[in-house]
């Protein structure tokens, strides 16, 4: 509990940004992946019905909004002083036009944690993302880890 200030300055001092693609899968568009300290998200498969430039937008909303998504992990990491938990959610949602994501959901986890995954579903959920010409789809990973 008292190295929650900790975590979240490390957190904050190591975001970084790189773009490729996981090694084995169909190159169809890069994906981008996030690191802050513990926690990593991951843009995976393409993404349809959104332009390219407004795919950098959503992108940038994620990562953005990442420190949102790892206070789910860290609030759970607390509850249940369990400092072992680790893996992956992946996500998938609809973009309106509006730029509202809808039928947001959990399409594949290894977390196992389903406070965690809820709590994530209901952070992108009320996010505003760009304004699109059309619907469209997108799925995102976020990878979770301890900071230490």
């Amino acid at each position: 509990m008292h190295n929650t200030p900790r975590i979240i300055a490390a957190l904050a001092a190591t975001a970084t940004l790189a773009f490729g693609c996981a090694e084995g899968q169909k190159e169809t568009r890069t994906g981008g992946t996030t690191t802050a300290g513990g926690a990593a998200v991951e843009q995976q498969t393409p993404e349809a019905g959104i332009p390219p430039e407004k795919i950098e937008e959503v992108q940038a909303t994620f990562r953005r909004k990442s420190m949102q998504v790892q206070s789910c992990y860290s609030d759970e990491m607390q509850r249940t002083s369990n400092k072992k938990v680790e893996g992956d959610v992946m996500i998938g949602m609809t973009l309106k036009t509006s730029g509202k994501a809808s039928d947001v959901k959990v399409l594949k986890t290894t977390l196992n944690s389903p406070n965690i995954e809820t709590c994530v579903v209901d952070q992108v959920k009320s996010w505003s993302f760009t304004e699109l010409p059309q619907q469209g789809y997108f799925n995102w990973t976020f990878h979770f880890k301890p900071a230490y």
